[in-house]
C-alpha cells in the first residue's frame, strides 16, 4: 500500500494508528481520489463542503468541543454555551473593534446573538489542533448574512479565544442596532461594562 492510499485509509476511519490491511471499498477509492485531485493531503485539514467531508466529519477528526458547539450556538443558550468558555474567554464581535473578556460577559452576550440570528447553520468546518474556523449563514430580521467563527481552544479543550468576522455591511448594522436594544435592557451589562476594552 503507498503512503498516500495508507494515509487516506486512516483518515476515514478517524484511526490514530495505520493498519496493514491494503484492502479498500469503493467509496475509500472515491474519498482518496477526491482528496488528491483537490489537495496535498493533510489528514488533519480536509474538511469542506464537498459530499464527501460530511461523512469524514461523522468521524472521530473533529475536535469534540467543535462537534458540541456546532449543537449549542445555533440555539442560543447562553447557559449551554457557557459551559464551552474558558474562564478568562476573550471574544471579539463583528460590530466594534474592541474585545470582551470573562465567560459570563461572553456567555450573556452570544445568548442575545442567538436570539437575534434566525435560521442559523454551519456550512463548512475547517481547522485542526486547538484552531477552528466556522463558516455560518443566518438572518437578522430580513436580511441574509454569512460569517466566520474562529476560535482557539485552550489546553483543556475549552474556548479561550472566539472572534466573529461578517459580511453584508448592511447585515452588520442590524446586527448592531438589535443587540444594542438588547444590551440596554439587560442589566446585567452595567457590571459586564467592565470587561470590555
Amino acid at each position: 500500500m503507498d503512503l498516500d492510499r495508507l494515509e487516506a485509509k486512516q483518515y476515514w476511519h478517524g484511526r490514530a494508528n495505520a493498519t496493514t490491511d491494503t484492502s479498500h471499498s469503493s467509496q475509500e477509492e472515491q474519498a482518496l481520489t477526491w482528496v488528491r485531485g483537490l489537495f496535498t493531503f493533510n489528514r488533519h485539514k480536509v474538511i469542506t463542503s464537498h459530499p464527501w467531508a460530511a461523512m469524514i466529519k461523522r468521524g472521530s477528526l473533529m475536535h469534540p468541543m467543535i462537534s458540541k458547539m456546532v449543537e449549542v450556538v445555533a440555539k442560543g443558550d447562553e447557559d449551554d454555551i457557557k459551559q464551552l468558555l474558558a474562564e478568562n474567554v476573550q471574544f471579539q464581535p463583528p460590530t466594534y473593534y474592541k474585545t470582551w473578556t470573562g465567560r459570563d460577559p461572553v456567555a450573556a452576550i452570544l445568548g442575545h446573538v442567538g436570539q437575534v440570528f434566525s435560521d442559523f447553520r454551519y456550512r463548512r468546518i475547517m481547522g485542526e489542533s486547538s484552531d477552528w474556523a466556522l463558516e455560518f449563514q443566518c438572518k437578522i430580521g430580513k436580511l441574509d448574512a454569512v460569517g466566520v467563527d474562529l476560535i482557539t481552544l485552550d489546553e483543556d479543550g475549552l474556548i479561550c479565544r472566539f472572534e466573529v468576522v461578517m459580511r453584508p455591511h448592511k447585515s452588520v448594522g442590524a446586527l448592531r442596532d438589535a443587540m444594542n436594544q438588547r444590551v440596554m435592557i439587560d442589566p446585567r451589562f452595567l457590571k459586564f461594562r467592565e470587561a470590555l476594552s
